[in-house]
């Protein structure tokens, strides 16, 4: 009887590449990409790579690769994933280079959303109990570097600590408590990382004035809470966010706060979503005379804010509704989208003005001229077999009052297409190209 090895240590390897083919807000040109990667699983532990190739544009901004050798005119070689990871039920650990999407919603994650490239980063999940789960999420957005010849600071270190607390009382109920601090000038801060207390206390304490342990930290924290109700039939989520929240400032309190709500119906062949997302002005803003809006460039203003942010992707003084229905075939799968979107003036890059305390406490969406955009999608896919996977979608959205300019009105198409051919590698396809037998390997 042949028992192969990857029956009996319990291991998979799956090899894939895919072609890509896009444009939207974001990749403001019609582009390409193609990617090689692995997937592989071994008792606990997986571990997916990517290497990419593309010639998407961010925005306006054209990349430049500084090198000579590529395969295509015109491209650059940008980060992919490259994620080692360990679970078992009550821990998991995940470490490499990741782009971490942490929110209860599938259009509008608001502390942490996986907007732009993958970066170093960090995650642990602890379930000691069935009712309690503690996460923690370091991002290390930019590491510092100083010239060796002059001592120069060439580049400032960016990092993101983000932490949950989720209790689980009933089957049907999840309530939780999150948080996140961004701070520059240092990759690590040993502080926030060991202690208990929360991100806001942990930087009041460090500020006592008149104490020894006094240190000029002016960290941008911001602190939120959730609620989960999930049936068998459906699922109903709040999440919230308070910006710039200090326990020990009068004039602190709730005038920078985003939200996201919806509600998944699961049907018998297809799945029904709704999502409404928002916030107030001013929320991800740079508040100080320190660099901490909620972006990770925070020197590239000119980058697409939906690219740009950290987390909740329309940035401040904004409301959005999408609304989402997939149907499941044998084989195929298809998705019927629409989105409105409505907001004001953003720049999260400017000094706040300084009259800002004094207006009211909630400023949302009170411009004379906002920005209207209504989008309407189609997208599906489709697996020609179980090794090759075909995506696709087309939309456009309609852009009422474009620039924030009265009467000027505009549409933006958008297209994707994509696919991919995974190749899976045991011990029968090892021994086949061991013995010279390649034509004997069932590659489609």
């Amino acid at each position: 009887m042949n028992i192969f090895l990857s029956q009996v240590f319990g291991y998979t390897i799956d090899l894939y590449t895919f072609f890509e083919a896009k444009k939207n807000q974001i990749v403001t040109e019609p582009g390409m990409m193609w990617g090689l990667g692995v997937d592989a699983e071994w008792n606990g532990f997986t571990f997916n790579a990517e290497m990419l190739e593309t010639n998407y544009q961010i925005g306006d901004i054209k990349l430049l690769w500084p090198q000579k050798v590529k395969l295509f005119e015109d491209t650059y070689y940008p980060f992919g994933q490259s994620v080692l990871t360990y679970s078992i039920p009550e821990f998991e650990i995940s470490v490499g280079l990741q782009d971490l999407n942490e929110g209860l919603g599938s259009e509008y994650p608001l502390f942490i959303s996986s907007n732009n490239s993958p970066y170093p980063s960090l995650k642990t999940v602890f379930r000691p109990f069935e009712w309690v789960t503690f996460q923690q999420d370091l991002l290390f957005l930019r590491t510092a570097i100083v010239n060796p010849l002059n001592s120069e600071n060439v580049q400032t270190a960016k990092s993101v600590y983000y932490r949950k607390t989720t209790f689980s009382p009933f089957d049907f109920l999840s309530i939780g408590f999150e948080e996140s601090v961004l701070f520059m000038g240092r990759d690590y801060d040993l502080y926030y990382l060991f202690s208990p207390l929360n991100y806001i206390t942990s930087q009041d304490i460090r500020s006592t004035k008149n104490a020894p342990w006094n240190s000029p930290e002016n960290d941008n924290c911001m602190l939120g809470g959730f609620i989960e109700l999930k049936y068998p039939l459906f699922r109903i989520f709040s999440e919230v966010l308070v910006d710039d929240w200090s326990w020990s400032q009068e004039s602190a309190g709730v005038r920078k706060v985003a939200w996201d709500t919806g509600a998944d119906v699961y049907l018998e062949d297809g799945l029904f979503q709704v999502e409404f997302a928002g916030a107030s002005r001013y929320t991800f803003h740079k508040t100080g005379q320190y660099p901490y809006q909620y972006v990770r460039y925070e020197e590239y203003s000119e980058l697409p804010m939906e690219y740009n942010l950290i987390g909740y992707k329309y940035g401040e003084n904004n409301a959005a509704v999408n609304v989402k229905y997939t149907h499941y075939f044998e084989n195929v799968e298809v998705c019927l989208n629409g989105e409105y979107l409505v907001f004001g003036h953003r720049d999260p890059f400017s000094p706040l003005p300084p009259d800002w305390q004094q207006q009211d406490q909630f400023r949302w969406l009170d411009d004379e001229v906002l920005q209207k955009e209504t989008t309407i999608g189609i997208s599906g896919a489709w697996n020609i077999s179980p090794k090759i996977t075909v995506k696709g979608g087309i939309g456009t959205t309609f852009i009422e009052n474009e620039g924030l300019v009265s009467g000027k009105n505009g549409t933006s198409p958008y297209f994707d297409f994509s696919v991919e051919y995974k190749f899976s590698v045991n011990d029968e396809v090892i021994e086949k190209l061991k013995e010279g037998r390649i034509f004997d390997i069932d590659f489609f």
